[in-house]
């Protein structure tokens, strides 16, 4: 069995089991009624989740030319997205420009095997944080986060989603047996929460909720592959830094 293999099988097991979890999880918030929560918001984005998982072993699978498709892709869907928006300000268009390198920072690394184990980790861990970052603010939020930002959100759903960055590359690591420190986790935790207090930040100074519909229940391209662009581009420096 190869190394490409033998990941991708232990990555489909590990989701399945954070996707049943998730969605048990998100229960209480619907006083456990299967109908109303089927019928939510909230499964729709759960359930989106899949194709994303998808993306992401297509990368392992098919390499720098699946990935550079994929950029430009995004890219090419995130133009449209800014543009269908209204009262656009410069800075948008500076944030676009910034998040889509970042992204194409995979072009440069992660395309073969040797570099599946960190794309696996960075991107397990990103994802998770950002799932605590929705339960923290959901079922602990107390303390808003500044109008500038986003009043919506909370303080706990950014320490929701620090710690979960640093849990989620725990256990992928060390389910998946990568042979990978444990503690940058930490550090992709702080990078996804800066990334997407960047993201409501840019949104707010724009008066939008969302990006655009792209992607069902995570918003537009930006919205979704915010906070994991700058998690990627500081998983490329721990990456190099370690060796």
């Amino acid at each position: 069995m190869t190394m490409t293999l033998k990941l991708s099988l232990l990555s489909l097991a590990w989701f399945s089991c954070l996707f049943l979890a998730g969605a048990v999880a998100c229960l209480p918030l619907y006083r456990w009624n299967w109908q109303r929560f089927f019928k939510s918001s909230i499964w729709t984005k759960i359930v989106w989740w899949w194709p994303i998982f998808l993306w992401l072993l297509a990368m392992l699978w098919l390499g720098l030319p699946f990935v550079a498709i994929t950029v430009l892709l995004m890219a090419v869907f995130a133009v449209v997205e800014l543009r269908r928006q209204h009262r656009l300000l410069p800075v948008a268009y500076v944030y676009f420009g910034v998040t889509v390198a970042l992204f194409a920072s995979l072009l440069l690394y992660w395309t073969d095997e040797g570099h599946a184990v960190w794309l696996l980790a960075v991107c397990f861990s990103s994802a998770l944080s950002d799932v605590a970052a929705f339960f923290g603010g959901r079922y602990l939020g107390r303390h808003k986060l500044p109008k500038a930002l986003n009043p919506n959100k909370a303080w706990e759903g950014v320490a929701g989603q620090i710690v979960g960055g640093a849990l989620g590359w725990w256990a992928t690591v060390s389910l998946l047996n990568l042979g990978l420190p444990w503690w940058p986790g930490i550090l992709i935790g702080f990078a996804s929460a800066i990334g997407d207090l960047a993201n409501s930040y840019v949104k707010r100074r724009l008066g939008i909720a969302d990006w655009g519909t792209s992607i069902p229940g995570h918003g537009g391209v930006l919205d979704r592959f915010s906070s994991l662009s700058v998690a990627l581009t500081v998983g490329f420096c721990l990456m190099i830094a370690l060796g």
